[in-house]
């Protein structure tokens, strides 16, 4: 080869290490089968994604967290119990959410004025109120 000869460096299509797990491509956070342009073929990102299993349910997700909170709600497994109501809950952070109902704290305030909240939810809410009337 002499010099200013351009030349292809052959690229081999075979992953290096083959995946553990299901990989599908990702294009632009959309899921497709295969690409139509090389383009969209550059952007194609592998990642693992976790789809639920049960009947009539279409759930799916890159996320492990994300697929094992999404599994409880085909479960009837309640194992987040309030030690003062014994109300129970699927998920320790519904638990926690509850029982600032029976402690009274309320720890989102509000930016503009005194009002306190025991859900973001609420705050935002109010505070967008106060925005409105700007």
């Amino acid at each position: 080869m002499q010099m200013g000869e351009e030349h292809e460096t052959p690229v081999s299509k075979e992953p290096k290490h083959a995946p553990k797990k299901k990989l599908k491509p990702i294009v632009f956070g959309i899921r497709k089968a295969e690409t139509q342009t090389p383009e969209e073929a550059m952007s194609i990102i592998y990642d693992e994604t976790y789809d639920c299993s049960e009947p009539h349910c279409s759930y799916s997700t890159p996320s492990r967290r994300q697929f094992q909170k999404h599994m409880l709600i085909h479960s009837d497994e309640r194992p987040y119990v309030c030690f003062v109501c014994s109300y129970s809950f699927k998920r320790s952070d519904n638990l926690r959410q509850h029982l600032l109902l029976h402690s009274g704290e309320k720890p989102y305030a509000c930016d503009f004025c005194p009002m306190r909240f025991m859900h973001r939810n609420s705050r935002n809410r109010h505070r967008n109120k106060h925005l409105e009337n700007d």
